[in-house]
């Protein structure tokens, strides 16, 4: 049996709290604000990493096909917004590995770096966010 490292989770239900946030339905919970309203949580892909070293993230380029007009993409939005105004961009990151191009399931989850959003379009919904300085 594989050994769960320190960052690795078992559950998005684990990630989430791990990271301050409780949420109520995992497999349709994209982005959260922690518990005590001071900080933002997303779920990020490694699919979507634009370098080996997860260090730059972006959502631009993706068709918007099936997840654009989500409540979650709506959700997360908002969330990248509350990060922007209230933390100059920072949130706390999940890092999840999909088990195929479609994102059909999650074979690992695991915290990730703080990131800032750089870029995003408000009415799609796509965000670029970079890593933060240690």
């Amino acid at each position: 049996m594989k050994k769960i490292t320190d960052s690795e989770c078992r559950t998005l239900t684990e990630a989430y709290a791990r990271q301050g946030a409780t949420v109520r339905n995992p497999r349709r919970t994209w982005s959260a604000i922690t518990d005590d309203g001071n900080a933002v949580v997303v779920t990020l892909w490694t699919d979507r990493f634009l370098d080996v070293e997860q260090s730059r993230y972006s959502t631009f380029g993706l068709s918007g096909t099936g997840w654009m007009d989500r409540p979650e993409n709506r959700r997360r939005t908002e969330h990248l917004q509350h990060a922007l105004s209230k933390r100059g961009g920072l949130f706390r990151s999940i890092i999840v590995t999909p088990s195929d191009t479609l994102h059909s399931s999650i074979i690992a989850r695991r915290i990730g770096p703080e990131m800032r959003v750089t870029k995003i379009d408000e009415a799609t919904g796509r965000f670029e966010a970079e890593r933060a300085a240690a």
